[in-house]
């Protein structure tokens, strides 16, 4: 009878140990999901979100709201990189970031797109609001940086398109502001511009 008992409470003791591996290998699995998941749609030198998370949102209905497009490329980026380094120039984009997240509300976020690349969408709002906003950017981004002991200045064109899920597609609405983005520096940069036909 001893025998059964220590037999049983050997059982008992081994499922315990792999009801407990088990549950280790399952928090385990759940937070390199939760990591995995972040890595693909949160840019990780600025911590916002990136192209992916951007489009995800842009694939889910919203209805027939105004949308607006505000297309960010920063002016002369390259210049930096190729001078100072990836990690500066990848310092300043973190700076950047961090500047444009001030502008972050339930209607409007930004993304970083890529690269020198950042795109806020705008929900619900006028064209006079999307224009607001992009003078305000263009301010906040001319301001002086200092990065590793020294000080760097660099400004932003911004293209700027309109329309609504219903009458638009998103990528349409992309590619306008990128067009309008690429006149803003065409015109002589640190500027934004409206998205026209005539683009």
């Amino acid at each position: 009878m001893e025998a059964n008992i220590f037999i049983q409470n050997g059982w008992m003791l081994t499922l315990a140990i792999i009801i407990q591996v088990l549950l280790i290998i399952l928090v385990a699995a759940l937070f390199e999901r939760n990591r995995l998941k972040k890595l693909a749609y949160w840019d990780s030198v600025t911590g916002l979100p990136n192209r992916n998370e951007l489009n995800r949102m842009l694939r889910t209905p919203k209805g027939n709201i105004k949308t607006a497009i505000l297309f960010l490329d920063l002016d002369r980026f390259k210049v930096i990189n190729d001078t100072w380094g990836h990690g500066a120039g990848d310092s300043l984009v973190k700076e950047v970031g961090k500047r444009l997240k001030q502008f972050v509300t339930s209607e409007q976020q930004v993304y970083r797109y890529g690269g020198d690349e950042f795109i806020f969408v705008i929900k619900g709002k006028s064209v006079d609001h999307a224009e607001q906003l992009a003078g305000l950017i263009l301010q906040s981004i001319q301001n002086e940086y200092q990065i590793g002991g020294f000080e760097f200045n660099i400004t932003v064109s911004i293209g700027i398109s309109l329309g609504s899920a219903h009458d638009a597609n998103y990528s349409d609405l992309l590619q306008q502001a990128d067009k309008a983005m690429y006149q803003a520096k065409k015109l002589g940069e640190n500027r934004y511009c409206l998205y026209s036909e005539s683009n």
